[in-house]
């Protein structure tokens, strides 16, 4: 079984940065706060699921793959 306790991400779609840890407690809520704007449309969230997506299927959610997840 695989277990993940933590993301790592690299100039990975819209992160330029990000160090996430995964709590031993089960389920995983994520929310998103967009700092330009009143509201969490842009902030991430999907990125992060791709970057999961990405990590065991070599593609993102919505079919993206190899240098095309890459934030020059």
């Amino acid at each position: 079984m695989i277990k993940l306790t933590g993301l790592k991400l690299q100039n990975f779609l819209s992160f330029k940065h990000a160090d996430i840890a995964f709590d031993d407690l089960g389920l995983c809520l994520i929310q998103g706060h967009n700092r330009d704007e009143d509201d969490s449309n842009g902030s991430g969230k999907t990125t992060i699921a791709s970057a999961i997506c990405w990590l065991f299927f070599g593609r993102t959610v919505k079919g993206i793959a190899a240098d095309d997840v890459v934030n020059w």
